[in-house]
C-alpha cells in the first residue's frame, strides 16, 4: 500500500520551467524559476542554457496552495537569466530526480534583440595575447569595457578558461577610471588576468561579462545634489566574444637533457658583492633572472664550487602585469666562503629554458668570475645557519653572566617553615594536575591530515584541475608539518622534511609544465599526506 501511495505521489509531480519574456535586449537580465509541485526534494535541478544566454542560481523558495481540498506544495528554483548575444537561444530542457523517478521540463525558447537604437554605445573587448601559446607559457587575458556617460556602479565576472591555470605569482589586475573624449565623459574598466597554458590542443576562453548599474534616462525621480546621484537606474550585463586558442605542447626534438622546465624569454645576470676579500670571509653571489615567464618555484643549479663552501639564502620571487604584459622576477643569493687563498674562480651559472619568441631552447650561460683571495684568519667567515639566534656559546663566556644583581633586590627566606605552605599545598596542585591532564588526553582529537584526506577523495576529473588540487594539497600539508604558510612555501623549505619529500616537490613542478598528473605521483602524494613515505 505503501509502495503503491508513493507512486502515485510521483506520478502527480510535476516539473516546469517558467520565463516571463521570451524576448530580451541584448545585456538585459530577467528571473526565471524551474517549478517543481507535487513534491518535495533537497536536490538541485540540472537546468543548461544556450552559449547567448547565461545563468545564475539566485536561491530556491517554498508555497503552498489549497485547491478543492488538495493541498499542493511548489519549490521554486530560482535563476538570473542574461541575454549576452544575438540569437534564438534555448532554455532547459531541466530534470530532476525526485523518488526514483526523473522529472524533465521541456525546454522554452528564448529570443536576444539588438539593444534599443537610443541607448548609449558601449565598447567591450576581451583579447588573448597570444592564439598558439606554447605549454607552460604566460600569456596575458584583457578585459576592457568603454561607454560614453556615468556609471555608478561595474561587476566584472571572469570566464572560464579550460586549458589555462591562472599564475600565482601576480594577481588579477583591475582598473576602473574616467576620461574625456570631445568633452563627454567616458568610463573606462580594464582587467588583466594572467594565465600559464597547461592542456595541449585546441582550447576556448569563454565571454567574460560585466554588469553595470547606470542613471535611468527615463526616471523623473533623478537628480543630482551635494550628495551624489538620486534617482532610478537600470542594470545593463556586456559580454565579450569567446576566444579561440591553440595551445602547442614543447618540441621533443633537440630538448636537452638538463631542460628546467621553464618557459619564456629570459635574462640572466650574475655579481658579486665584491671581488677581493681575505681568507676566511665570506663573498655574496647574487644570480637575478628576469623573464617574461612564470619562475615561482624553481631551483637553481648548484655548480661545482672547488674551493668554496656554499651556502644558499631562501629565494625571492616576484611578478606583475604592465601594460598588457606579464613580467616576473628571481633572485638567489648564495654565500660563498674560499677555503685557500690566491686566485679563485667562480664557476659560469647555466640554466636551459624554452624561448617561445625563438621556438627553440636556448641555454643561459653567465660569465666566471676572478676573486681575488688574499691570507687571512682561516674560518672567520665559516657559516653555520642563516637563521638568528645560535642557541649555544662556549663554557667560558658564561661568567658573564654571574655577576651581582643591581638596584633593589628582595632576598627570599629560604628556611623550612618559610615553605612550609608551598609544601602543604603541592600534593593537591598535583591531583588537579593529573586530573586536568587525564581530561585533556580524553578529549575528542581531530587527525591533522582527514581534512586533507577528504580533499583527496574528492578531487576534480579533469587533468589540469586535478594536477592543481593535488599540488596544493601536498603544499597544504607540508606547510602544516613546516608550521609555515603554503603560498610561499619553496623546495628548500621542503627539504628539512626529508629527500623523499623535496623530489616530491620537485616531480609536482615538473608536472605542472606539462599539465598532467599519473597515478604514481598522486599516490606519492597520498602517502606523504597519511604520514608515511612519499
Amino acid at each position: 500500500m505503501t509502495l503503491l501511495l508513493l507512486i502515485a505521489a510521483a506520478l502527480a509531480a510535476s516539473l516546469r520551467i517558467e520565463v516571463p519574456a521570451t524576448e530580451l535586449m541584448v545585456g538585459r537580465t530577467i528571473s526565471i524559476e524551474v517549478q517543481l509541485s507535487g513534491a518535495a526534494t533537497n536536490d538541485q535541478p540540472v537546468l543548461s542554457v544556450d552559449e547567448g544566454l547565461r545563468l545564475q542560481f539566485a536561491g530556491t523558495s517554498r508555497s503552498v496552495s489549497q485547491v478543492n481540498m488538495r493541498r499542493t506544495e511548489v519549490l521554486r528554483y530560482q535563476y538570473s537569466l542574461v541575454a549576452v548575444a544575438e540569437g534564438e537561444w534555448t532554455v532547459g530542457p531541466a530534470s530532476l530526480e525526485v523518488g526514483g523517478q526523473v522529472l524533465v521540463a521541456p525546454p522554452v525558447t528564448v529570443t536576444v534583440v539588438p539593444r534599443a537604437s537610443g541607448e548609449q554605445a558601449a565598447d567591450v573587448i576581451g583579447t588573448y595575447s597570444d592564439r598558439s601559446p606554447y605549454v607552460g607559457e604566460v600569456g596575458v587575458f584583457q578585459f576592457e569595457y568603454r561607454r560614453r556617460g556615468q556609471v555608478l556602479e561595474a561587476r566584472w565576472t571572469p570566464p572560464a578558461f579550460p586549458g589555462f591555470a591562472e599564475s600565482r605569482e601576480a594577481e588579477t589586475q583591475q582598473r576602473e577610471y574616467a576620461v574625456l573624449e570631445d568633452g563627454v565623459r567616458v568610463s573606462v574598466q580594464e582587467v588583466y588576468v594572467p594565465l600559464i597554458a597547461m592542456q595541449p590542443g585546441p582550447q576556448t576562453i569563454g565571454p567574460a561579462l560585466l554588469t553595470v548599474q547606470l542613471p535611468d534616462p527615463d526616471s523623473r525621480r533623478r537628480r543630482q545634489s551635494i550628495f551624489g546621484f538620486s534617482g532610478g537606474t537600470i542594470q545593463e550585463t556586456y559580454a565579450t566574444q569567446p576566444i579561440d586558442v591553440a595551445i602547442r605542447p614543447l618540441p621533443t626534438e633537440g630538448r636537452p637533457e638538463g631542460f628546467s622546465g621553464l618557459v619564456g624569454a629570459m635574462k640572466l645576470s650574475v655579481r658579486v658583492s665584491e671581488e677581493r676579500i681575505r681568507m676566511g670571509e665570506s663573498v655574496t653571489l647574487e644570480v637575478r633572472i628576469a623573464s617574461t615567464g612564470a619562475l615561482a618555484g624553481m631551483t637553481l643549479p648548484m655548480p661545482e664550487q672547488d674551493g668554496f663552501r656554499v651556502y644558499d639564502d631562501a629565494a625571492e620571487f616576484s611578478a606583475n602585469v604592465s601594460e598588457g604584459r606579464y613580467r616576473s622576477v628571481a633572485v638567489f643569493r648564495r654565500a660563498l666562503v674560499p677555503e685557500q687563498a690566491g686566485a679563485l674562480v667562480v664557476p659560469p651559472v647555466e640554466l636551459t629554458v624554452f624561448n617561445p619568441d625563438e621556438e627553440r631552447y636556448v641555454t643561459l650561460r653567465s660569465d666566471p668570475i676572478a676573486l681575488d683571495v688574499l691570507d687571512g684568519e682561516s674560518g672567520m667567515g665559516e657559516i653555520t645557519s642563516f637563521s638568528e639566534g645560535d642557541g649555544s656559546r662556549p663554557i667560558a663566556e658564561l661568567s658573564a653572566d654571574i655577576l651581582p644583581p643591581s638596584g633593589s633586590v628582595t632576598v627570599r627566606d629560604h628556611r623550612l617553615y618559610a615553605v612550609l605552605p608551598l609544601l602543604l599545598s603541592a600534593p593537591g596542585a598535583a591531583l588537579l594536575g593529573l586530573v586536568g591532564l587525564w581530561g585533556y588526553r580524553r578529549r575528542p582529537r581531530e587527525a591533522p591530515g582527514a581534512t586533507l584526506t577528504e580533499q583527496l577523495s574528492a578531487l576534480p576529473t579533469a587533468p589540469t584541475a586535478r594536477l592543481a588540487a593535488v599540488e596544493d594539497i601536498f603544499r597544504q600539508a607540508a606547510a602544516q608539518r613546516l608550521s609555515t604558510d603554503a603560498p610561499g612555501l619553496t623546495r628548500e623549505d621542503v627539504a628539512a622534511l626529508g629527500a623523499a619529500a623535496e623530489a616530491l616537490y620537485t616531480d609536482l613542478s615538473r608536472a605542472r609544465y606539462g599539465g598532467d598528473i599519473d597515478a604514481a605521483l598522486e599516490a606519492r602524494v597520498r602517502r606523504f599526506v597519511e604520514g608515511a613515505e612519499a
